[in-house]
């Protein structure tokens, strides 16, 4: 039992689903405190505002978790990590625009159900975030 424990723990996809996990909550948890104990919950317009900062935390702490405990990092220093960083938020940032734009295109130009549109595309969201931490952020120096 203990060896499967151990390989499961060396499996990065299992850790990365785990720790994806734990962003989701913490991006929720953000969004919640932000938007329920703080004035940026009076309007929709500061709800926009209080979710746009809980992504930025769940992205720094996707990064933190995925650097050190998921693709183990090799990186030295803070300008190699800096650099990890920016890649890792790119790669993020062009995955939500790959979501934000699918659901407007499946969804008001092809008037397909918002609901599907957007499970499918989370799948395709979570691969692409997958790929590119491992073979464009954090790369395995030879």
């Amino acid at each position: 039992m203990k060896e499967k424990i151990i390989a499961l723990y060396h499996n990065s996809v299992i850790r990365y689903a785990f720790f994806g996990g734990l962003t989701t909550l913490v991006n929720m948890a953000a969004y919640f405190l932000l938007a329920h104990f703080t004035p940026l919950g009076a309007t929709e317009e500061l709800q926009a505002v209080a979710n746009t900062i809980a992504v930025f935390i769940s992205i720094v702490f996707a990064f933190v978790t995925n650097s050190k405990f998921v693709f183990e990092s090799e990186a030295e220093g803070f300008r190699s990590h800096f650099y990890e960083f920016v890649k890792f938020t790119g790669a993020r940032l062009s995955t939500l625009a790959i979501d934000v734009g699918g659901v407007y295109l499946f969804v008001k130009v092809w008037h397909m159900n918002d609901m599907i549109v957007k499970l499918v595309l989370q799948f395709v969201v979570i691969v692409l975030n997958y790929f590119f931490s491992k073979f464009l952020v954090f790369v395995k120096k030879k």
